[in-house]
């Protein structure tokens, strides 16, 4: 009975591996069929590489051509630095004046904001002698109110004291 497994499964397995070897077959054919393919396409490769190697002359040609335009433009280029040597000395200039008249800028703004720091600290002062002088104003208000409504009864009982008097 064992051995009976043991051949069912080397059964099994031949049956497997004849699987396999039919799944490679057909790998195989499907690899020679695009290594045929390859080979028509390089073909076609080989073909365009000649009409490049025409194409590079007619190029060649053309840079010549741009070489000659190049030491053209070297020459124009030469003038540029000389012209573009004359605008630097320009800028230069225009920098010196410009960092004076940023040096005058700050001093003046300097003593504008020194000003306006005075003008800001006696401002502040005045508001607030003028709040002191409006809170003493409605003190006083307040103390004359007082003083006339006190002066308005020290009246009234004068008034019923003489009243009191001559009827007495």
């Amino acid at each position: 009975m064992a051995e009976d497994k043991a051949l069912d499964q080397i059964l099994s397995k031949m049956e497997n591996m004849d699987n396999k070897m039919e799944k490679m077959d057909s790998k195989l054919e499907s690899l020679d069929s695009k290594v045929s393919s390859l080979d028509s396409r390089v073909e076609k490769m080989d073909s365009k590489v000649s009409s490049m190697d025409s194409k590079v002359g007619s190029l060649d040609s053309r840079v010549e051509k741009m070489d000659s335009k190049v030491s053209s433009m070297d020459s124009k280029v030469g003038s540029l630095d000389s012209k573009f040597d004359g605008i630097e000395n320009i800028l230069s200039n225009f920098r010196n004046e410009f960092d004076d008249f940023r040096e005058q800028t700050d001093e003046t703004l300097a003593r504008i904001e020194h000003r306006a720091d005075a003008t800001f600290e006696q401002t502040g002062m005045l508001s607030e002698f003028r709040t002191e002088t409006l809170s003493g104003i409605d003190d006083l208000k307040d103390d004359i109110n007082f003083f006339i409504n006190k002066e308005a009864e020290n009246e009234k009982e004068i008034y019923k004291l003489k009243q009191k008097i001559i009827n007495n």
